[in-house]
């Protein structure tokens, strides 16, 4: 989720607001508007529900987004799940899926942004 707010086109494979440009409200988005005044975020949160959603609007929620700090919190709650899943790995048995879910783990965290 966070890639949608602060990754490069040319890594992502997509622009920047393409899930706010398709009606998805993500992790970043819910925690920057919990950060602005109950008013600002409702009207902003209206305009985003819209079916075509303005590029102005897109614009403003990214920098909101960016600005607030909610792509780190996001982070380091996609860190703290990171932690949860591997260490809920631990007790599976030794082989070749558990090999892959830990790799798949790993990486969900990583990946350029």
């Amino acid at each position: 989720d966070v890639l949608d707010y602060r990754g490069e086109e040319a890594i992502v494979g997509k622009p920047c607001g393409t899930d706010i440009a398709t009606g998805q409200i993500t992790l970043p988005l819910i925690l920057a508007l919990r950060r602005v005044p109950s008013d600002c975020a409702e009207t902003l949160l209206n305009g985003l529900l819209q079916p075509c959603v303005p590029a102005a609007l897109r614009s403003e929620a990214i920098v909101l987004v960016r600005e607030t700090g909610a792509i780190e919190e996001a982070l380091e709650r996609a860190r703290q799940y990171q932690s949860q899943a591997l260490a809920a790995l631990e007790d599976a048995p030794e082989g070749e899926a558990k090999q892959c879910l830990h790799a798949l783990v790993s990486q969900s965290v990583g990946r350029d942004c």
